[in-house]
């Protein structure tokens, strides 16, 4: 059990060195492909377990990578489909208040329409589910509504 601790540190030391390099390299904090952000990717990576293009590991140290992109410029409510938005939907509230506490957009509001999306949903109908009480909490304590 102590080895596989360990291994999680190191994946993680190495998530968010893998992160900076990709910054001082000259990557924009709110560069994007596809249209998502590095922001958001590395919050659905926490929950996904893939990186995608940043090539980083499942989950580990998702909220040092969020404050890292922060702290280079990322902007926490770029995109109709906000950080926020992920992070309450993966029920991450590590991650939401970290936002929150940059000045995301609690009542942003999803105008996007499509597969994953009926358009018109706010960050806390992203709250959704038993297992994300906790966010739902943090959201409404910030002043969302649905």
């Amino acid at each position: 059990m102590h080895g596989d601790e360990n291994d999680k540190k190191t994946i993680r030391s190495e998530q968010i060195e893998r992160v900076g390099v990709l910054l001082a390299a000259g990557a924009g904090a709110n560069d994007s492909l596809d249209g998502i952000t590095m922001l958001r990717q590395a919050i659905r990576a926490g929950a996904e377990g893939d990186m995608g293009d940043i090539t980083l590991s499942p989950c580990a140290g998702t909220s040092e990578i969020v404050q890292l992109l922060l702290a280079a410029g990322a902007d926490p409510n770029k995109g109709s489909f906000t950080p926020l938005m992920m992070a309450a939907m993966t029920g991450n509230a590590a991650v939401v208040k970290i936002l929150i506490d940059v000045g995301a957009n609690v009542n942003a509001v999803d105008d996007r329409s499509g597969q994953l999306s009926r358009g018109g949903r706010t960050v806390l109908s992203y709250a959704g589910g038993r297992a994300h009480e906790l966010v739902r909490e943090i959201l409404k304590n910030a002043g969302a509504k649905y």
